[in-house]
């Protein structure tokens, strides 16, 4: 990890613990937070760019993820293994759905579903008590600008990943539920 710090910050870094005597937690704390930004930031480029492109529009990722695979097959076959798209909440086991519904306002669900598929919609009003399902659904039907449909998908897979990196839902292929034929 060291030798992925440029050379001022490990010249830096190497004169603060040349001076450390004991362990300062504030300093420890404020090292662990670089070190921190650094690994998101830097060290897994393919699982960032998963991130941003599970919160665009279905068509535009497609051409987007097509695009990349012209130009680079095995770079684009690792992005699209870390896309999370909104659309696969309709796949998450039904007790991890649920975790993930209780955890965005009934407001934030209205706007994601705006322009959802039926059945996405159809699977998250399901989990809803009766009269929070009559008022997501009348949000879904009211027309909204895309910016605040984005955003609200935006929160709701903020949350997604939030609960995944916890371990208190499984976002894997292998997590998902298949239908019995």
């Amino acid at each position: 990890l060291f030798s992925f710090l440029s050379a001022d910050l490990q010249a830096e870094t190497s004169g603060e613990m040349m001076q450390l005597k004991m362990a300062d937690p504030e300093k420890l704390s404020m090292l662990e937070t670089r070190i921190k930004t650094k690994v998101e930031f830097g060290v897994r480029g393919t699982d960032r760019l998963g991130r941003i492109l599970s919160r665009m529009p279905l068509d535009e990722r497609e051409g987007l993820l097509g695009e990349l695979m012209s130009r680079d097959p095995t770079g684009a076959e690792a992005v699209e293994r870390s896309v999370f798209p909104f659309e696969a909440i309709a796949d998450l086991k039904t007790t991890d759905r649920r975790r993930l519904i209780m955890a965005i306002t009934y407001a934030d669900w209205g706007l994601a579903l705006r322009g959802a598929s039926e059945q996405v919609i159809e699977v998250i009003l399901k989990e809803l008590p009766a009269g929070t399902r009559n008022i997501v659904r009348e949000s879904v039907d009211t027309p909204q600008t895309r910016e605040k449909v984005l955003e609200a998908r935006s929160k709701v897979l903020q949350q997604v990943y939030a609960l995944a990196s916890k371990g208190q839902i499984d976002i894997s292929a292998e997590g998902a539920e298949s239908e019995m034929i």
